[in-house]
């Protein structure tokens, strides 16, 4: 059996500089999303199925880049995958440059579709979003595993992905904040210009350490032939990680909805959504890494998730229109930051094959998730069913890891069933309309009409759009008194049809409405 050998070389501490490229990395990874994000309904419409198809596509290249670079680190040493790590960020900026001519091309395409509610529309739309996205949300998943081939050759930590998630993290918080400020100042191309930049950083960075390599030679292991045993994912740790995908970003498509009275209906409610939930995994991963026993802690934490997905609800019912109920996600937000990177870390044991899997998991739930539930069980269910539903599937999650045994099992069961009874108990949105109105549900929202006589109103996604007024009849009467030769009318934005009825009395030949 061979003993482990180390060749030390005086270069500054590699995961550091590794950490570094990650900040950088993480940044401009959901700075690009936010500008993708926006850059898509500029073209395609401010409609569910384009954010759900931009989140789904996003974490679709990450699992491919995930897995598939995963294995090809198996054929390459070190310095090697220091080279295509460079390699790669270069690319993520020059693909990232031509996603919005992809996203103008593809709107021109579309031209000739007549309908934008149209099933034709909707596939085309996604279609030209994949195309657009996919390779380079490929190449940025492909990081994590070339990095973690790289610091697995020079150090013997036991904790690399933990460290490496906290690092993505800390820079998505910073590509949060990035657009926007920066898309109101200086536009969406400057912008994507200078996240372009923070990716040129990451590849000069480790640029750095590949020419100290050169210089130095590799750093060598020979490890025993115990350390050469691949580690084993166990079904357990396969679900538990698609589980916590799977109801974390499917929450999210609730809490947009759910926050949106709240937030405002603008891209910011995603922003601030999204900052609140990179921040609070950021503060569950430090803790992680702070913290040399998790024995007792992730069973606690796993007991808790059922209770910490139904807080964002209960949140809203008792403040629905105050903005700091978007802390309502934090509670689950931290302790996903906390279970994750140890579930990878223990099961993976810095195996970068072994680690790409575990991560495809993950991120596979959290491409199913916005899909069921824009789909299925928003439209079904509604915001409280969604996230009740959530929580029973997530209650999972102890039993899988083995955190509920003893005495915890009583405790477990009365904290949920308090949750589960005061979540039926409060009265969300949705259930304010349908007792005093009319409630109508699909993938794109949920609207309702309240209001009797004169108060009616019109709400959309909980926020009041219009209501009964005599102005909006004189935007019908006004222009045709001075035009009354006119054969046809254009209506922007439908409202609660007040402008259109008032146009019908005139003797027009069509009458248009773009909603």
């Amino acid at each position: 059996m061979k003993s482990a050998v180390k060749l030390k070389i005086p270069f500054p501490r590699y995961p550091s500089v590794a950490c570094w490229c990650f900040i950088f990395s993480g940044a401009a990874s959901i700075s690009y999303q936010m500008i993708w994000l926006r850059q898509a309904m500029t073209h395609f419409g401010v409609i569910t199925p384009v954010i759900s198809s931009v989140l789904s596509v996003f974490m679709l290249g990450l699992a491919i880049g995930t897995v598939v670079f995963a294995k090809f680190t198996q054929r390459i040493n070190n310095q090697q995958t220091l080279g295509f790590y460079i390699l790669a960020e270069g690319l993520i900026a020059l693909f990232a440059l031509l996603v919005p001519v992809f996203f103008e091309e593809g709107y021109k395409a579309l031209l000739g579709v007549q309908y934008s509610d149209s099933t034709n529309y909707l596939f085309f739309s996604w279609l030209i979003i994949t195309l657009a996205l996919l390779p380079v949300c490929t190449l940025i998943g492909a990081t994590l595993p070339l990095i973690m081939k790289f610091i697995r050759g020079a150090t013997q930590d036991k904790n690399n992905f933990g460290l490496l998630y906290f690092a993505n993290l800390a820079g998505g918080i910073l590509g949060c904040l990035l657009p926007l400020f920066s898309i109101e100042l200086y536009g969406f191309n400057k912008t994507l210009w200078f996240t372009a930049g923070s990716n040129v950083v990451a590849a000069v960075l480790a640029l750095s350490m590949y020419l100290h390599y050169a210089k130095f030679g590799a750093i060598q292991f020979i490890s025993p032939d115990s350390a050469l045993v691949l580690p084993q994912l166990t079904l357990q740790h396969k679900l538990t990680l698609f589980l916590t995908g799977l109801v974390a970003l499917g929450s999210e498509v609730i809490w947009i909805k759910l926050f949106m009275p709240a937030t405002g209906n603008s891209v910011y409610a995603f922003a601030a959504i999204l900052t609140v939930y990179l921040l609070c995994n950021f503060l569950g991963a430090f803790i992680y890494l702070s913290r040399s026993s998790h024995k007792h802690w992730i069973r606690w934490m796993t007991v808790l998730l059922p209770l910490a997905t139904l807080v964002p609800f209960l949140a809203v019912a008792v403040q629905p229109k105050e903005i700091l109920t978007a802390l309502g996600i934090a509670p689950l937000c931290f302790l996903l930051g906390y279970i994750t990177p140890y579930i990878i870390d223990t099961a993976c044991k810095n195996h970068p094959l072994q680690t790409g899997y575990a991560y495809f998991y993950n991120l596979l739930g959290c491409i199913v998730g916005p899909l069921i539930t824009t789909y299925i069980l928003f439209p079904a269910f509604g915001l409280k069913g969604t996230l009740i539903i959530y929580a029973a599937i997530i209650a999972c999650v102890p039993f899988l890891l083995g955190g509920v045994g003893g005495w915890r099992k009583p405790v477990a069961a009365v904290m949920w069933c308090v949750a589960l009874c005061a979540s039926f108990m409060v009265k969300g949105p949705e259930e304010r309309i349908s007792q005093n109105g009319e409630l109508y549900r699909d993938y794109t929202g949920y609207i309702g009409a309240v209001g009797k006589g004169m108060k009616k109103r019109l709400i959309v996604n909980g926020i009041s759009m219009t209501r009964l007024t005599t102005i909006t009849k004189n935007m019908a009467h006004l222009p045709m008194q001075y035009f009354p030769e006119a054969k046809s009318a254009l209506v922007i934005c439908f409202g609660m049809g007040t402008t259109v009825r008032s146009l019908v009395t005139w003797p027009l030949e069509r009458i248009a409405v773009v909603e």
